[in-house]
């Protein structure tokens, strides 16, 4: 930058005394991080023996490298937070007197007791073994100080970020020894340079960041070494950015050109046409322009005078930049370019939150624009360096958007007729072959369970797909809201679907007891606003530290919901039939390779008979498809008692694709993994898991029900249905199975599944490799997140099921390494999704 950050403060001062009072906003604290982490920050220095300093007096004099490091932490909150520009502050103050000829009392009142958000040398977080780093450089004739707002929410974010100041090409450095080396001269020399001196005075200086940065990455791995180092083995050097602004935004698209380690690359408002390579960006790169630095406007008399060239000249070097710019797109990786709205070019620094005190008439709202520019540099390195979805706030004209704030809109109308009449115009035909009552009830079901949602940014998008992170009002949970419209005009919508956000940090460790204090307080909203009914279970090691009923058993006898209370199980029971299948290979009966026409010959067919093997039987890649079908649907549920009934209702003639070369959910292969076993021990499929399962594991409130015999404590199915007159619940008495089966649908207790869980645990059902086996992912056969009859979570090394229908919701979680258990059920449809989504992210943050 040609001026240094406080020019502007001074003009302000210069206009009016009275803009004065102003200025105590100054001393507000920074704008909030956007990130979990706390921050640390700290300073260190190396001298580059290899490289003479260009610019000192004397030319024996080595390169001297400060760097200001900017990290997460953890356990910051009784240290005290580092001051504003620290050892720079008295002397800034001193400068600004002199050099703008005000008064050095009001420099000091001006510039005082500004704290950041950052805390000197606290503790680097242990929440991640390592962390991504990220390379800063500033500004020509700026500091690495004036970016504190930028750097330490990057920080907030799990970064590592180093910024270097570049000595004799900023405006003042410290080194930790107290030496000061300052540029103010060199800067008031550059000013009287002639266009064309400047140039080679810029292009030099981007070769010397270029150069520090490479020195300071090395150094960094050195740092990374040092078993004394509060650094050591933190640094991860395979995820490595480099950011930079205005001269060291150029320096840093030039860094990232030569050096391979570099992932992504973010330039802020760089010199375009001072750039000096021609070499492809084999990275990602993030072009962050300020509006005003982007308009090409008239060139005054005075501006081509002091230029030195023609207006004919100043038009054709501006469409060279331009033009630049189109090609540094053309040859990265991935290039976005963002524009910053109503920005300067000093505005990606602190300069704004200084200025804009004084010139309340024509500034931008200066927090507005810290978080715009913080949050999208956020996104890129997160998407590029921690392989996270991005997430943008800013507007999109896309179809698809348009759509999906459409929808936002009318949920949080909540209004049956308004989503009716919405649903018969803007929905595809496709949707509307189902009945519109069918469609309406999704879209209140959201408003029901959140109160209303809040977007928080756009989380991906193209012109018919989007993805929008929102957040509920009663519970302040993280939604994915994602809306698929048709390609042509008007682009109706396709498809809605809503999930809960999982991906979620700690932002500190809890112990048991905040855990249960932070649960009951989630329930109780939940409860009150009636979204939950049914039964958790928390346990470490096998022993509980959170059990809670909640809700109805059954509505029409107003029977509560006791801990001992049988839930439907929905497919969770693919569990039972998966260790029933791996006990009958553990004794040599079975073999994962054995292929389905061994057993049933003609089924589907004779040839794909030849190709199903048990291994994507039970990895759902098999091909088959479901057996709630029409059939079923037209059936008598007192037809479907045996494994044999159930069969009869499979009417696939033929896979749906080749097995083992893509994943589908199938009911029909678990279905045929339980005849299989049937098969081969000649024997009720009950009667095994029975004998093989529940009673060797304890559990004695388990099993597949036939619901028209007399079963205590089983719990009632409810769905919640939004009707003309308003909302109501159904039972699902008549919608599911009579009795479950190989696939899903029996009972159990939160009790029961801790018990099956420690029996897997301790090895009582099946030995260590087997048990291995079944607990591992299979992405040889298109199973990446799914093992034998298991859902595995390789970064929460968790292995469980889920199950779901109407009236029916369960999960069920075992953390390996940790040893705790979570278990959920619930009576009502989707009831235990929020639950499960909060008590796992609780859990992962437990001391």
């Amino acid at each position: 930058m040609k001026r240094f950050f406080l020019a502007s403060l001074v003009f302000g001062v210069a206009v009016s005394i009275i803009n004065i009072s102003h200025a105590i906003s100054i001393l507000k604290p920074f704008p909030p991080q956007t990130g979990p982490y706390q921050v640390g920050t700290q300073a260190i220095e190396w001298i580059d023996q290899k490289r003479a300093e260009a610019y000192a007096d004397n030319p024996a004099e080595k390169r001297r490298i400060v760097a200001h490091i900017y990290y997460p932490a953890n356990n910051a909150n009784a240290l005290k937070k580092a001051p504003y520009l620290g050892a720079k502050m008295s002397e800034i103050q001193k400068q600004f007197a002199a050099y703008y000829h005000v008064p050095e009392w009001l420099s000091r009142f001006l510039l005082r007791d500004i704290s950041t958000n950052a805390y000197t040398n606290a503790p680097l977080s242990t929440q991640n073994n390592n962390y991504p780093v990220v390379l800063f450089s500033h500004g020509l004739f700026s500091m690495p100080d004036v970016y504190t707002a930028l750097l330490e929410d990057l920080a907030s974010h799990g970064y590592i970020v180093v910024s270097i100041d570049h000595a004799y090409l900023n405006m003042l450095t410290f080194c930790p020894d107290g030496t000061a080396v300052s540029s103010q001269a060199f800067a008031e020399q550059f000013e009287k340079l002639s266009p064309i001196e400047q140039r080679e005075f810029q292009t030099k200086a981007i070769e010397i960041y270029k150069a520090d940065m490479q020195f300071v990455l090395d150094q960094l791995r050195v740092l990374d070494q040092d078993k004394q180092s509060a650094f050591y083995d933190r640094f991860d050097f395979t995820r490595v950015g480099v950011m930079g602004h205005s001269a060291g935004g150029t320096a840093a698209i030039e860094f990232c050109r030569t050096d391979k380690r570099i992932k992504a690359c973010v330039d802020l408002d760089g010199w375009y046409d001072h750039i000096i390579g021609s070499k492809p960006l084999s990275a990602p790169l993030l072009l962050m322009w300020a509006e005003k630095s982007r308009e090409i406007t008239e060139p005054t008399a005075e501006y081509l005078k002091r230029k030195q060239e023609t207006k004919e000249q100043y038009y054709a070097r501006q469409n060279a930049v331009t033009k630049h710019q189109n090609e540094l797109c053309q040859n990265s990786a991935d290039c976005r370019t963002i524009i910053v709205p109503h920005a300067t070019h000093g505005d990606f620094s602190d300069e704004i939150l200084l200025r804009w005190p004084l010139r309340p008439w024509n500034a931008v709202d200066a927090y507005k624009t810290i978080r715009f520019v913080n949050e999208r540099i956020a996104q890129f390195f997160d998407k590029y360096l921690q392989m996270k979805q991005a997430c943008f706030i800013q507007s999109v004209d896309a179809p698809a958007i348009r759509r999906a704030y459409e929808l936002v809109d009318l949920i949080n109308a909540n209004d049956r007729m308004k989503t009716k009449f919405y649903i018969e115009k803007n929905y595809n035909q496709k949707l509307l072959k189902m009945p519109v009552d069918m469609l309406i009830g999704p879209m209140l079901g959201i408003y029901d369970i959140t109160h209303g949602i809040k977007t928080k940014c756009i989380k991906e998008y193209t012109a018919t797909h989007a993805e929008l992170l929102v957040s509920s009002s009663l519970t302040s949970d993280q939604f994915i809201f994602v809306i698929d419209t048709d390609a042509v005009e008007p682009h109706l919508i396709a498809g809605v679907k809503f999930r809960p956000y999982t991906e979620k940090v700690c932002i500190k460790k809890l112990h048991k007891k905040e855990v249960v204090a932070e649960l009951d307080q989630y329930m109780k909203k939940l409860v009150a606003a009636d979204i939950f009914s049914g039964n958790i279970l928390i346990a470490e090691h096998g022993k509980p530290f959170y059990t809670r009923s909640f809700g109805q058993a059954n509505k029409d006898f107003n029977v509560a919901n006791t801990i001992d209370t049988k839930f439907n199980l929905g497919s969770m029971n693919k569990m039972f039939t998966a260790v029933a299948i791996a006990q009958l290979v553990e004794q040599g009966k079975l073999s994962f390779e054995d292929t389905l026409d061994k057993f049933f010959p003609d089924l589907p067919n004779a040839e794909d008979a030849k190709k199903i093997k048990i291994k994507h039987l039970l990895t759902h890649t098999s091909g088959l498809g479901s057996y709630f079908n029409q059939k079923f649907n037209e059936s008598s549920r007192a037809l479907f008692r045996t494994v044999d009934d159930m069969m009869k209702l499979i009417d696939d003639t033929k896979v749906a694709f080749e097995p083992g070369s893509k994943w589908q959910y199938s009911n029909v292969g678990f279905l045929v993994l339980g005849a299989i076993v049937e098969k081969v021990i000649d024997q009720s499929y009950f009667d095994y898991i029975r004998e093989n399962i529940y009673k060797p594991a304890g559990m004695t409130n388990t099993d597949s029900y036939e619901l028209d015999r007399v079963n205590p404590n089983l719990a009632v199915g409810y769905s919640k249905e939004f009707g003309a007159n308003g909302t109501y619940f159904r039972n699902n008495i008549f919608q599911h199975v009579l009795r479950g089966g190989p696939a899903g649908g029996g009972y159990s207790t939160v009790k029961d599944l801790l018990k099956f869980d420690q029996a897997l645990r301790m090895n009582t059902l099946l030995g260590p490799e087997l048990k291995e086996q079944v607990f591992t992912a299979k992405p040889e056969l298109s199973s990446p997140a799914y093992g034998y009859g298991f859902k595995v979570n390789n970064q929460t090394n968790s292995v469980g099921h889920s199950g779901g229908f109407s009236g029916i919701n369960s999960h069920l979680t075992m953390y390996q390494k940790s040893g705790y258990t979570v278990v959920i059920l619930s009576n009502y449809s989707d009831g235990a999704n929020l639950v499960a989504a909060k008590s796992k992210h609780l859990v992962s943050c437990i001391l």
